[in-house]
């Protein structure tokens, strides 16, 4: 199954899995620029947390979305600001028994992901 997210790669850890934007800070512990004010904007209903839709995630789990559009709506009025802060949408091949698909986002395994491609986001 594809899965989609929005992330960038670890400073100094090209091998770790990349971090999503509402996690990712530099080697300096700073968020970029923006991620405040998106973090703050997607605490509302239409961006509800897994949890909330009764799905505990475990220490290898992730968030995505098995539909681009999906996760391009999710990040509306944001999408400039991770572009130029550097993250990319990263496609993952994902077995289907490790996606859980809820009402507005997914949660897979980082695990059993495999790197289709990686490419920027185009607003």
């Amino acid at each position: 199954m594809i899965v989609y997210r929005i992330a960038k790669e670890v400073p100094n850890r090209p091998e770790a899995f990349p971090v999503g934007p509402y996690q990712w800070v530099d080697e300096n512990l700073n968020y970029p620029p923006g991620i405040d004010k998106m973090g703050d904007a997607h605490r509302d209903r239409s961006h509800p947390l897994p949890g909330s839709e009764g799905h505990w995630m475990s220490f290898t789990d992730v968030c995505g979305f098995t539909d681009e559009f999906r996760l391009l709506l999710w990040f509306d009025g944001f999408l400039d600001m991770l572009h130029e802060n550097g993250f990319l949408i990263y496609e993952y091949d994902v077995p289907e028994w490790h996606v859980v698909d809820l009402t507005y986002q997914s949660v897979f395994s980082r695990v059993s992901a495999v790197l289709v491609r990686s490419y920027p986001i185009n607003p």
